[in-house]
């Protein structure tokens, strides 16, 4: 499905082709990330019938009590914004839960001060149940402050995190259960800047660029 769209990327080895220069720093040596794979889920989201086909089979994975739980879905920004609402949607569905209010929600958080997500157009939860969903798993930062935001604002989180992509293939991130559509990406390698492990001096032979902004030079033919 997903090479279908050609949402997942690998280097294929090119002196000349840069590497996918990640959003967060290292936690903890504050250094820039690099990868040389990348997953862009906006490929995946311009699909609606793979992504809603994408929602249906996380949602599967799921217990029917769980399903039974969640009263929102809730994407970080931005792009797992559609993805909240696919799985919204399928959540909705009266052959997945049989609630005598079947709708499920569909919310997403937005940036705050620094790197703190809130919510801005949602809310109060008044202790409703809220599912984080997010495109690709590489940290989990991400949705654990999109988690936070939600407890600030009254919600349950529930104690499991879909993706559609998990890179490292971990199983849980601090108690929480992680599902997702791809198990891991086997290729994929991350380090900081300066420690290239595809190069003998760790330096990086071209400029690292953002895979979201600079997309088709990463996919470009090479010369």
């Amino acid at each position: 499905m997903l090479a279908s769209v050609g949402s997942v990327w690998v280097h294929d080895g090119s002196p000349t082709r840069p590497y996918a220069l990640l959003t967060n720093l290292n936690p903890e040596t504050k250094k820039r990330r690099i990868s040389n794979a990348y997953f862009d889920g906006a490929k995946l989201a311009e699909h609606p019938k793979l992504l809603h086909q994408a929602a249906v089979d996380l949602i599967d994975q799921l217990s029917r009590n769980e399903r039974e739980q969640v009263d929102i879905a809730c994407g970080s920004p931005f792009g797992s914004i559609t993805l909240a609402y696919a799985i919204a949607h399928a959540l909705s569905d009266p052959s997945k839960r049989a609630r005598r209010n079947p709708e499920c929600l569909a919310w997403f958080t937005e940036p705050g001060e620094g790197k703190e997500l809130v919510l801005k157009r949602f809310g109060p939860s008044r202790g409703r149940n809220a599912l984080v969903v997010d495109d690709a798993f590489t940290t989990g930062g991400t949705s654990e402050r999109s988690a936070l935001a939600l407890e600030r604002d009254g919600a349950v989180v529930m104690p499991v995190y879909l993706y559609i992509i998990n890179r490292p293939g971990v199983e849980e991130l601090h108690g929480r259960r992680i599902i997702s559509l791809v198990g891991t990406m086997p290729e994929a390698r991350v380090w900081d800047e300066g420690e290239n492990p595809f190069t003998a001096d760790g330096t990086e032979p071209v400029a690292p660029v953002r895979p979201k902004y600079s997309w088709a030079e990463l996919t470009a033919p090479s010369a």
